[in-house]
C-alpha cells in the first residue's frame, strides 16, 4: 500500500479490473449526494462504489479483506433520519468505502398466484408498484412514510414496518441471499434445499436455527436478494379517522385502540395517533410560519392558535379496514362502538365515499371550500398509501426547520440540508404508559429546543413504536449537535422509564453497543467467526 501515493489512487488501482462490473466514484469524484445525512456531522467516506451485478459483490468482498478496506453497504442510501448511507465510525483510520446497492434492482422472481417477490436491494416501493400495476395484479405494495424512492428491503432489514396488513417488514421476508465477509454466499437452508429441484420456499422459519435473522440490524454480510410476501389486495379499503376531545388523555382512546386490534378478523392494519404537533409540522403550508420565527420550540399558545384556525385537535387518529364489503361494514360498527365514547369525531371513507365529497365541495362557500379540498386531498393520499401505493405525503415533515421549503416533487430531505434525527422506543399499548411516555418526551425535547411532534404506531396489540423526528437545520453546526443532545437525553430518559428504541441510526447506535448487554458477546463472537478482519460496518449493532 505504500507504493501508492494516496489512498484514491490506490483505490483507483484496485477497482480499475471491475470497471466492467462496477461504477466506482473516489476522492474528489464522490457525488456528494451519495453522502449526504439530515444531521452535520463527520465523515470519512473515501469511495463510494455501485456494483452491477451480483458476482461482482464477491471481488469486492475480496479486496477489501486483501487491502484492509472496511465496507459499509447500503440499499439506496436513503435511510432518512437514521444516518442515510453514513457509516457508523470513524474505522479507526482504515479506508472506508460505501457500497451502494441502488443499481441491483432487478426484480428476479415473482409468483403471481402465492404472491411471492424476489427483490434485490435497489428495488423501491415506486418501482415495485408500477411492476404489480403493469401486471394488473392484486397484491400491495408494503408502503411506508419515507416514499416511493426508497428501498423495500433496506426498510424489511432495519425492522421498518408499515400500515397496510403485513405491517411488520422483516416479518414478511421468507428467504434471503447474502455474500458474507469471508467471501461465502448464503441461501435460506429451507430455500437452497428446493432451489435445487427447481421449487420455491413458501415459509419463513425453515429448519434449525433460525439463521436469516442474523442480517436483520447487523453488518454480517451484503443481502443481495430476498424474497418477501405481499399482501393481498381485498375487495374493500376504508379508512377511518377519529379526534380526541381537547380535554381528554390517551389513556382511554389507547384502551380502544388496544380492544381493536385484539380481534384479527376485524381485517384492521395498523392504527396511528398522532399529536397536534406532528400535524401542524407534517403542514407543509404551515413550514413558513415555523421558518419566520426566532423562538424554538412552538409554545402552547401558538399550538393552540394554528391549530384552532386549521381544525386541529390535540390528538387525531387513524387506520384502515381490509376485507369484503359485508366484513368491512361490520368492522366499521365495531370500531364505532369503541371509539365513539371518548371521541369527538369519527370519519369513515372509502374510494366512492372520497369521490362524492370531492364532488360535493364545490357547493360549499369557498372559505370552507378550500379547506375541505385540502383535507380531501390528503385524505385521498392517505387511502391510496392504505391500498398499496407509495406517496411522499410524510415528506414535507423534514422540511419543518430547513432554511427552504419543500420542492413540489422529488423531495429529498437529505439533499435540501433538512435536519431530521428520529427516535423510535417502543411503548407498551397501555393508556398509562403512553401518557407517561409523551410527558417524558415533551419535557426533553422542550429543554433542548425541539418540538415534540408525536406518532404512536401500533405495531400488535401489545405495543406501539412511536416516531419522534427531532427537526432541525442540518445546515447548522450548533443545531445539529443540539439534536444529538438531545437524542440522547430521551434515549436515556427512555431507558430508565421502559422506553427502548427499535432501532437507532448510525451516528448514535454507540449508545447501544456502550451497555455491553448479554446477547453483545453471542453477536461478536459470531461477527468474528465470519469477518476476522471486520471489514463491514464496524460498529453498526454488533
Amino acid at each position: 500500500m505504500n507504493d501508492f501515493t494516496n489512498s484514491t489512487d490506490l483505490l483507483e488501482t484496485l477497482f480499475d479490473e471491475l470497471s466492467d462490473s462496477v461504477e466506482a466514484h473516489f476522492g474528489n469524484n464522490i457525488d456528494q449526494l451519495s453522502i449526504a445525512d439530515t444531521i452535520k456531522r463527520a465523515s470519512s467516506i473515501q469511495g463510494v462504489v455501485y456494483p452491477l451485478n451480483v458476482e461482482v459483490i464477491k471481488d469486492i468482498v475480496k479486496i477489501a479483506n486483501t487491502y484492509n478496506l472496511v465496507l459499509h453497504p447500503v440499499s439506496t442510501g436513503k435511510n432518512w433520519g437514521y444516518g442515510c448511507a453514513i457509516p457508523p465510525t470513524e474505522c479507526d483510520g482504515r479506508i472506508s468505502i460505501i457500497v451502494n446497492l441502488s443499481k441491483l434492482n432487478e426484480i428476479v422472481y415473482f409468483d403471481a398466484e402465492l404472491g411471492l417477490i424476489e427483490l434485490q436491494p435497489g428495488v423501491t416501493q415506486g418501482q415495485l408498484y408500477k411492476f404489480l400495476q403493469d401486471r394488473n395484479t392484486d397484491f400491495l405494495v408494503p408502503v411506508t412514510g419515507a416514499g416511493p424512492d426508497c428501498s423495500i428491503l433496506g426498510n424489511a432489514l432495519e425492522k421498518g414496518y408499515g400500515i397496510t396488513p403485513i405491517s411488520d417488514h422483516f416479518q414478511s421476508i421468507i428467504s434471503i441471499n447474502a455474500v458474507l465477509p469471508n467471501g461465502e454466499e448464503y441461501k435460506s437452508p429451507m430455500s437452497e434445499i428446493l432451489e435445487e429441484k427447481g421449487y420455491r420456499a413458501a415459509y419463513k422459519w425453515g429448519i434449525g436455527p433460525y439463521s436469516d435473522g442474523l442480517f436483520c440490524q447487523s453488518n454480517y454480510g451484503i443481502v443481495t436478494s430476498a424474497t418477501i410476501t405481499l399482501a393481498r389486495r381485498t375487495p374493500e379499503v376504508m379508512s377511518f379517522y377519529f379526534w380526541l376531545p381537547e380535554s381528554e388523555s390517551l389513556e382511554s382512546i389507547v384502551n380502544s385502540v388496544r380492544n381493536i386490534l385484539s380481534i384479527p378478523s376485524l381485517g384492521v392494519g395498523g392504527i396511528n395517533i398522532i399529536n397536534s404537533t406532528r400535524t401542524i409540522t407534517m403542514n407543509s403550508t404551515l413550514a413558513s410560519l415555523r421558518n419566520n420565527r426566532n423562538t424554538n420550540p412552538l409554545d402552547p399558545n401558538e399550538i393552540e392558535k394554528y391549530a384552532s384556525v386549521h381544525n386541529i385537535k390535540s390528538w387525531f387518529g387513524f387506520g384502515a379496514i381490509y376485507g369484503t364489503k359485508d366484513s368491512v361494514k361490520s368492522a366499521k360498527k365495531f370500531i364505532k362502538k369503541q371509539l365513539s365514547p371518548n371521541t369527538v369525531k369519527i370519519l369513515f371513507i372509502n374510494k366512492a365515499k372520497l369521490s362524492f365529497l370531492q364532488s360535493a365541495v364545490s357547493y360549499l362557500p369557498k372559505v370552507c371550500s378550500e379547506n375541505v379540498t385540502t383535507l380531501l386531498e390528503k385524505m385521498g393520499k392517505g387511502l391510496s398509501m392504505m391500498a398499496g401505493k407509495p406517496d411522499e405525503v410524510a415528506l414535507p415533515l423534514a422540511y419543518w426547520r430547513a432554511r427552504n421549503p419543500p420542492p413540489d416533487e422529488n423531495l429529498n430531505p437529505a439533499r435540501d440540508k433538512c435536519g431530521l434525527l428520529w427516535y423510535a422506543p417502543i411503548v407498551s399499548m397501555s393508556g398509562k404508559d403512553c401518557d407517561r411516555y409523551v410527558k417524558m418526551v415533551t419535557d426533553i425535547c422542550n429543554v433542548y429546543g425541539f418540538d415534540a411532534p408525536i406518532t404512536l404506531t401500533s405495531i400488535s396489540p401489545f405495543a406501539f413504536d412511536s416516531t419522534l423526528p427531532i427537526l432541525f437545520s442540518a445546515s447548522s453546526t450548533t443545531e445539529s449537535e443540539q439534536a444529538i443532545a438531545c437524542y440522547k437525553a430521551l434515549y436515556e430518559a427512555g431507558l430508565r422509564n421502559g422506553f427502548v428504541p427499535y432501532r437507532i441510526g448510525s451516528g448514535q447506535v454507540q449508545l447501544f453497543n456502550e451497555r455491553q448487554l448479554s446477547a453483545h458477546k453471542l453477536t461478536r463472537n459470531i461477527k468474528s467467526s465470519i469477518d476476522p478482519n471486520h471489514i463491514i460496518s464496524p460498529g453498526r449493532y454488533v
